[in-house]
C-alpha cells in the first residue's frame, strides 16, 4: 500500500497492526511515534475503532487499529 504522493524508496509498504487492547495501541503509538511523524492522530473514527498512523525514526509507516 503506498502512501499519499508518488512512490520512493520506504514508502511503498504500510504496515497494520489489529491491536488487542486499548493500552497496546496507545503504547504502540506512543513508541513508534517518538523520533518519527504523526500522520493521522490516535482517535476513535466514525467506523467504531482506534485508529492512527505514523511514520517511525526510520521512516517504517504504521497503520494501527483497535476495534471495541
Amino acid at each position: 500500500m503506498c502512501g499519499q504522493g508518488e512512490a520512493i524508496n520506504g514508502n511503498s509498504v504500510q504496515l497494520s497492526l489489529n491491536c488487542s487492547s486499548e493500552d497496546e495501541i496507545k503504547t504502540l503509538y506512543n513508541h513508534l511515534s517518538e523520533g518519527g511523524e504523526i500522520v493521522s492522530e490516535l482517535k476513535k473514527e466514525f467506523w467504531g475503532s482506534l485508529f492512527a498512523m505514523v511514520i517511525d525514526k526510520f521512516g517504517v509507516r504504521w497503520m494501527l487499529s483497535y476495534e471495541y
